[in-house]
């Protein structure tokens, strides 16, 4: 009896080795013991991984290459957000056509890691993955703050002839539906460009050396004179401008800007903080320019102020054989010169709280034009 206690007890013992080595080799999981599969569910799709793909190791599972399946399912369903859109056309009653944005949804990397980690390490075959919501930068609401009229201002050209007149509506034309991002310096030269045949200007009076004679392109320091304005009102920061060498009568003195296509520019900087549009219309009357942007805090007026007068009574004698010998003919009536000062009032609130003097000019007297009969 006592015999076959021992022999019954040695083979206790055999059997509990026996089943702890085989407890040390088969791993605890048991679902991925028995050849079952494990699934990532991503927004609606599964990605399944078998057996072959996870690892047993130091008595823990892993998904073998697992930051770079996450990152591969991160891309695969991540939905991009998108920002609003706005489309500047002056020509339309309503300029500006905004598009609303949408919302993204990014996969989260790391706690997608840690429940893969979670769920192969507690006999779960399964696991879901969350999103984060990813919001666009640029919003409706914020493209609508940018629509504000900030100012608008218009001169006077029915009296002027044809050619100028097409010059005036050329210049407006290439300066239109121009939209400026914060920080950007506008030049009205390389806008519009150089004023010659080949670029559709025509021949049209200029001022120039003092008097006024035929150029092509006449006509053009009106569109830059009345967009200077706009600028000013519109609380813009005006880099380059320049005056004529005579007063001209579309504009109080001292509020000009004199460009030609090599020496002279009208340059601004867009120093609001945010997005301005430029629309601007020429039609055959008036030119019209307006500018867009964020609502600004202040107010301008602009002033204008003659500071002194410069008397001119001399003639020019011209010959002219096309009048009777003897004859005369008043071509031109001589034109005083002036100096001006030109000064921007700020207002805010309605409470004036800053008169800054922009310029000081001299415009050149001109002198009357007589025809000499000597037919």
């Amino acid at each position: 009896m006592q015999r076959l206690t021992k022999i019954i007890l040695n083979n206790l013992i055999k059997l509990a080795v026996v089943l702890c080595i085989i407890a040390f080799l088969i791993p605890k999981n048991t679902a991925f013991a028995n050849g079952f599969e494990f699934t990532i569910i991503a927004r609606g799709k599964s990605y399944v991984f078998s057996l072959d793909e996870i690892a047993f190791y130091n008595d823990k599972y892993y998904l073998k290459d697992a930051e770079n399946v996450v990152d591969k399912i991160y891309l695969d369903t991540i939905v991009r957000e998108k920002n609003a859109t706005c489309t500047f056309n002056f020509n339309n009653e309503n300029p500006f056509t905004i598009t609303s944005e949408s919302n993204g949804l990014a996969l989260d990397k790391e706690r997608l890691l840690n429940d893969i980690d979670f769920a192969l390490n507690n006999s779960k075959t399964s696991v879901k993955a969350h999103y984060n919501l990813i919001k666009p930068k640029i919003t409706a609401k914020n493209l609508n703050e940018e629509t504000f009229l900030r100012g608008r201002f218009t001169t006077y050209y029915s009296y002027s002839e044809d050619g100028r007149k097409q010059n005036i509506s050329l210049s407006t034309n290439k300066i239109s539906n121009l939209v400026l991002k914060d920080g950007d310096e506008f030049s009205f030269n390389k806008t519009v460009g150089e004023r010659t045949i080949e670029n559709g200007f025509v021949g049209a009076k200029v001022i120039l050396n003092g008097d006024y004679t035929e150029g092509v392109g006449g006509g053009v320091c009106q569109t830059s004179t009345t967009l200077y304005n706009c600028a000013l009102i519109s609380g813009l920061k005006i880099t380059e401008q320049h005056p004529h060498s005579l007063q001209v009568g579309y504009i109080e003195p001292s509020f000009d800007a004199m460009v030609n296509s090599y020496t002279t520019d009208l340059k601004f900087v867009n120093n609001t903080g945010g997005t301005i549009y430029i629309g601007g219309v020429a039609d055959g009357d008036r030119v019209t320019f307006s500018i867009y942007g964020k609502k600004p805090t202040s107010v301008y007026e602009r002033v204008s102020v003659i500071t002194s007068e410069l008397d001119c009574n001399e003639y020019i004698y011209e010959d002219d054989f096309t009048l009777k010998l003897g004859t005369t003919k008043w071509v031109r009536q001589p034109k005083n010169g002036v100096t001006s000062e030109g000064f921007l009032v700020e207002y805010k609130n309605g409470v004036r709280v800053k008169n800054v003097k922009l310029r000081q000019d001299k415009y050149n007297s001109l002198k009357g034009v007589i025809k000499v009969g000597k037919g």
